[in-house]
This record gives structure tokens, sequence and C-alpha cells, in this order.
């Protein structure tokens, strides 16, 4: 979280966005009625009322290419919006991985791992890069509500977008490594069905094992407190106090000495096992830290998403 974030690009000028629009066709039919035909007119109006007609399905989006800045949540007059990376047409229904970003919760977007999701769209699935809500404005649960409605928004899509919904994965680094993971324990965990996190804290209770003041102060910003003031709510957001039984496979990354303590690994791989999760480990040497490996554990993402996101 703390340095290996890369700057984000300028973010497009143009939003796209599916709105449905609701029409009435006969709104007009009194004023354009004379003599009998008004009292005529209004009658059956007042008995048949002047619906709205069905909402029309939304278009079906084709690949390749990106579709920026489609709106997938409002929450409190801020519009949240993700990109969709399509890759080329298939004749199935395509395999999907929602991309959660890093920024130890206090910023990034979701131009931040636009070359991830990119990848992931060159390889065959369709990739949904998502802003959500930032701390310290935005405290928990603020954050996770938004990835679980994004997800959401994704699979009850599914036909736009050409995916299969019982087929959507979550890649997240660092701080998005730590919502997918929490959204992954969570009970029925919303149909994820595979989640990978690259240097996700998953302890942030005071017993956790934040190795550094900077990283404490990030935990704080997320929470809105310090964990030993807000134990409750800093056990709730942590992966590792809240296992359901039967989690979807997870592959879970981490470096021996980097920003986030491999203890943080560990401790939710064990506790996933005892829920009877799949969960794959990759422990690296050294002190890289989420994007800063990337090049060293994509064939394994990529197998893992393949493997686990199989029809």
């Amino acid at each position: 979280m703390d340095g290996s974030v890369r700057p984000p690009p300028s973010a497009p000028s143009v939003s796209e966005e599916f709105i449905g629009r609701a029409s009435c066709r006969h709104r007009n039919l009194v004023h354009r009625a004379a003599g009998p035909l008004a009292v005529l007119a209004v009658t059956c109006l007042l008995l048949t009322g002047c619906s709205s007609a069905a909402p029309r399905a939304e278009p079906v989006v084709h690949g390749p290419g990106i579709r920026r800045g489609v709106v997938y949540r409002t929450v409190g007059g801020l519009r949240l919006r993700l990109d969709a990376y399509l890759p080329a047409p298939a004749v199935s229904r395509r395999r999907a991985v929602l991309v959660v970003h890093s920024g130890g919760w206090v910023f990034g977007n979701r131009q931040t791992l636009a070359d991830e999701a990119q990848r992931l769209a060159d390889d065959g699935f369709t990739a949904f890069a998502i802003d959500y809500r930032l701390a310290p404005r935005h405290r928990y649960p603020a954050a996770i509500d938004d990835v679980r409605a994004a997800l959401q928004f994704v699979r009850a899509r599914a036909h736009q977008y050409e995916i299969d919904p019982n087929r959507v994965g979550a890649l997240g680094t660092s701080a998005g490594g730590h919502l997918v993971a929490l959204l992954a324990t969570r009970p029925h965990h919303d149909g994820l069905t595979a989640v990978v996190s690259w240097s996700g804290p998953m302890d942030l209770t005071a017993a956790g094992q934040a190795r550094t003041p900077k990283l404490r102060s990030y935990y704080a910003a997320f929470l809105g407190c310090a964990a030993t003031r807000c134990a409750a709510r800093a056990r709730a957001a942590s992966p590792v106090w809240n296992i359901s039984r039967d989690p979807p496979p997870a592959l879970l990354v981490n470096s021996t000495d980097e920003l986030v303590s491999l203890g943080d690994l560990t401790e939710l791989a064990d506790a996933l096992r005892r829920a009877h999760g799949t969960v794959a480990t990759i422990v690296l040497p050294g002190g890289f830290h989420a994007e800063q490996y990337v090049s060293a554990v994509w064939p394994q993402t990529v197998e893992f998403f393949a493997d686990h996101l199989r029809a």
C-alpha cells in the first residue's frame, strides 16, 4: 500500500452509462382530443392510468475494447464507476474478474490496475476495474459495501456483458486484496467464485501485525479510529476473524519481508482451510509488495482463475 501504486493516467473524458428511460405514449392524448372525445379520453386515462413502458433490455456489449465510466452505484450523491475490459467475442459466456485497486483505502482509483485489467482481457476474461469510496471521508464499511455492490451489478448484467454470472472472480492488491478477501469470507460471499489477493492485510485488530506506523495509520483511516479504540469494528473489518463455511477458492500472495506481514497470509490460509476452503499460497523472497511483484505471479494468477472459473 505504500509506494506500490503507479500514478494513474488521466481520467477519461467520456463517461458511458446505461440508463433506462420509461415513456408514456398517451400523455398528450387529452390535449389533442376535442368535444365529446375529450371526455372519452379523460375517462380512458382515469381507468387505465398512464403507465410507463416496460424497461428496455440493456444492449449487449461486444468486445474487444474498453467500456469506460459505467456507473455501478450511486450513494450519497456520489457516482461510483467501473471500466469494463472486454475480450474478443467467444462462443460461450465468458469468465469475469472484478479488479480492486490498492492505495491504503485512502487513494487510488479504477485506473490503478488498468494494465492488469487489460492483461486479463487479453487472456480471455472480462475484467471490471472499479472505484470505491475512500477513507478517511468514508470509513468502514463503505468500501466493502461498494465492492459488494459492484459484484452484484456485474452479475445482474451478465447477459449485457456476455459473461457467466456463476464464474466471477476477484483480484485485489494490497488494500484491494483485503477487500476481496473480506468479501470472500462473508456468509454466502455474494456469488463470488474465486479470489486472488496480493499482499492483502487480513487482521486489522490491535492483535494484528501492522509492521509500521504508516500502515497503522492506514488502518485507522479506514476504520475511522485506532484499532485499540474500536475493537469490534476492527474485528468485523478483518477477513481472518470473519470466516464463513465453504468459502470460495483463494490464492494468497505475500513477500517474506514486505509492508504487510507474512503472518497475515498464513493466518488467513489456516483459517480458510479450517472452514473447508481451497487455498493456494505464493510466498516470495524479499520486500516487494503487491503490484511490485506482478511479473513474478501473473502466470499463476491467470492459471488460478482459469482453473476455478471453469464451467
